[in-house]
């Protein structure tokens, strides 16, 4: 009687723990099938937006008017443009584009810092600026944008830094299109020497067209497994976008000692180097944010703002050689060209 109820109790927990097992396996496969269904959506969106562009490319663009000569012709080559992205939240994505645009900006190198967070942008409150017009009063003109509009649109900090704030509402951020977005931006790269981009971690049409935009993407991860994992999940969607793996710069951003996870560790895993570390200094970092005051406008002589000028010399460097590359490509291509 004893032996025919423990096998009874035997047989009840084997069950279960096949039926465990099993809700486990469904759950594993819903979730791969989920990423792949999320990676061929964001492809074929990727892909409909090359069409338009491909398509806008045939068209011919209206002969420019007198008021904005400067600007279809500027006296100076093409601006570079810095996406600085995250495929997880609270990992410091606006904190490194506020502190490389700051650092980006000079007199002779003007730069100009676009928050595309549509919804809950921050970089206004992160700069301490009121924010009186938006990205959303540029893209409703997207296609007749001048001197003087961008001008009046865009707000100046006082070291000199121009800012292109998100909307001041959230429903506001229904108004603006992941088209006129590429154009503003590319518009701003005919004006200023570096457009750094803050991005919001979801990877919707607004995001995919300021990858279409950008000349360099700065990845940013945290040393914990959630944001590991989310930057693995990122390099396979670069790699099905076709973003060239040269115009990636890869940044751990928070990092501890204490975690156990080491930056050489996170690159064997993720099969990819890290270009960049900052140090973990919360209260350093929430001290600058609160007073709306950027790392690199105070002592430089110390983390992490040592450490987000290095970022800014690889990140120059990088940029340096994208260049070059660009030039031997065109010397390589000019004498077949003449010779048709």
């Amino acid at each position: 009687m004893l032996q025919c109820a423990r096998d009874k109790r035997r047989r009840r927990v084997t069950s279960t723990f096949a039926a465990l097992n099993l809700a486990d396996l469904v759950s594993g496969y819903l979730h791969i099938f989920q990423y792949w269904l999320d990676i061929r959506l964001v492809s074929e969106r990727a892909g409909d937006q090359k069409k338009r562009i491909e398509k806008d490319k045939g068209r011919k663009e209206p002969p420019p008017g007198p008021d904005d000569e400067d600007f279809r012709r500027p006296a100076r080559p093409a601006g570079r443009a810095i996406a600085v992205y995250s495929a997880k939240g609270g990992v410091g994505v606006t904190t490194l584009a506020t502190n490389l645009a700051v650092g980006l900006h000079t007199e002779e190198t003007p730069a100009v810092l676009v928050d595309s967070c549509l919804q809950f942008g921050d970089v206004s409150v992160f700069l301490n600026l009121q924010v009186k017009n938006s990205i959303a009063d540029l893209s409703a003109r997207a296609e007749e944008l001048d001197n003087d509009v961008v001008d009046e649109v865009l707000m100046t900090h006082e070291c000199g830094l121009r800012v292109l704030a998100a909307p001041q509402r959230p429903e506001m951020a229904d108004d603006v299109h992941a088209d006129q977005v590429r154009k503003v931006l590319q518009f701003l790269k005919r004006v200023f020497a570096y457009v750094i981009i803050d991005t919001s971690s979801t990877m919707d049409d607004t995001t995919l067209a300021v990858l279409d935009v950008a000349d360099l993407l700065v990845a940013v991860a945290t040393p914990d497994i959630p944001a590991i994992k989310d930057a693995r999940l990122l390099f396979d969607l670069l790699n099905v976008l076709e973003f060239p793996a040269g115009h990636v710069l890869f940044v751990l951003n928070k990092m501890d000692r204490r975690t156990g996870i080491t930056a050489e560790a996170v690159a064997e895993n993720l099969k990819h180097a890290v270009d960049g570390e900052i140090p973990y200094a919360e209260q350093t970092v929430t001290a600058s944010v609160n007073r709306g005051v950027p790392l690199l406008l105070g002592d430089k002589s110390r983390p992490p703002a040592r450490n987000l000028l290095d970022l800014l010399g690889a990140i120059k460097h990088k940029l340096v050689a994208q260049a070059k590359e660009e030039e031997e490509v065109k010397e390589a291509e000019r004498p077949r060209a003449f010779g048709r």
